[in-house]
């Protein structure tokens, strides 16, 4: 999952960066909680540690997929297209949020 979006999570990741930087040596609230809640976003996970140890949850894996492209089907298609509509979403907000950030900068 990680490595379908990685290009997403660079650019927020960059974004954050970039508003970081420009914050040095600047005290602006509003835009401190920006960039805190995109790191907030970029960092969550879409499982918690509870769900992801137990066995009933595992099971649901039952292919493997080393691509994006490798189809799957049921109930692992099923988290595994809501994992991904969460994480899309959280890095895109991520990305505006510190972009918002740094054009209040």
């Amino acid at each position: 999952m990680i490595t379908y979006r990685l290009d997403d999570l660079r650019a927020a990741t960059k974004a954050i960066q970039d508003a970081e930087a420009a914050m040095a040596g600047k005290r602006n609230a509003e835009a401190a909680a920006m960039i805190a809640e995109a790191k907030v976003l970029v960092a969550k996970v879409p499982v918690d540690e509870a769900t992801a140890g137990k066995e009933t949850f595992n099971a649901i894996f039952k292919k493997k997929r080393k691509k994006a492209t490798t189809k799957v089907k049921g109930r692992q298609a099923e988290v595994e297209q809501a994992w991904d509509a969460m994480i899309k979403a959280n890095y895109a907000k991520a990305k505006s949020l510190a972009e918002k950030a740094r054009s209040r900068l």
